[in-house]
């Protein structure tokens, strides 16, 4: 049997009892973090366009999540002073934008930096990562799956990332899931797994 990508559902204990680890989390949100993503546009963060306001969708992720896509991270996760969580920007055009907000703190304030992975880029390589372990396998032509939606591709980084949606049965299956109106509501829902007493 193929082995599909899929990141197994577990949420990491350390961060859920940690009250400090939360309490520094909350900033990610904040407009620190907003000033920090756009001070690092000219220095290639990863942010596609000037940031007004952060939501944060979920700090924590599903176990092996972070390892398996480690790669596309300008620092690693595991970094002293790194705090990491999974968002969306506002951005001053209107648009939204999924993804993996990082920021990296060596313990001087005028060094803090914050870098921007987005959904984009990270259903993009889970993609290439799946179709190389199914060797290559095409979409059937009975499924359908909207690759280049960017609603698409936020569902489809969530549901690998912090979604607790389990493993894929058969090859894209966490993109013909999210190019389905109803179960990308679904797998969405909520909008923030953020717990309500932090």
């Amino acid at each position: 049997m193929t082995a599909f990508a899929s990141a197994e559902v577990f949420s990491d204990p350390q961060i859920l009892t940690d009250k400090q680890q939360w309490k520094i989390a909350g900033l990610l949100d904040s407009p620190k973090a907003v000033s920090w993503l756009n001070k690092g546009m000219n220095a290639n963060n990863g942010v596609p366009s000037e940031v007004e306001a952060i939501q944060i969708i979920s700090f924590n992720f599903n176990k092996g999540a972070k390892e398996a896509i480690k790669s596309l991270t300008p620092v690693p996760f595991d970094k002293i002073g790194v705090i990491s969580a999974y968002a969306e920007l506002a951005l001053a055009n209107g648009q939204k934008d999924g993804g993996i907000l990082i920021v990296d703190n060596p313990g001087q304030k005028d060094k803090v930096q914050a870098f921007w992975v987005s959904a984009q880029k990270i259903s993009g390589f889970l993609k290439t990562r799946e179709s190389l372990q199914t060797g290559g396998q095409p979409l059937p032509n009975y499924r359908h799956a909207d690759f280049a939606d960017a609603e698409v591709q936020n569902c489809a980084a969530q549901s690998f990332l912090v979604r607790p949606v389990g493993p894929e049965n058969y090859a894209y299956q966490r993109w013909v899931r999210c190019s389905n109106p109803d179960e990308q509501k679904s797998i969405l829902t909520p909008k923030s797994l953020v717990p309500e007493e932090y």
